[in-house]
């Protein structure tokens, strides 16, 4: 959860307006504690 909080202070909501939609998604699963490992590679390579 210590990584979560980090990155809420890291990106404001100006920061999460100016990101493309794919980063958006990435940054609210990660928030949300979504990240387990085959899911969230997955997820990347399907966003890149």
């Amino acid at each position: 959860m210590y990584i979560n909080r980090r990155l809420k202070k890291a990106f404001s909501v100006a920061d999460i307006k100016e990101a493309p939609a794919e980063f958006y998604g990435e940054l609210r699963r990660v928030q949300s504690g979504y990240v387990c490992g085959g899911a969230y590679a997955k997820m990347l390579s399907y966003c890149m």
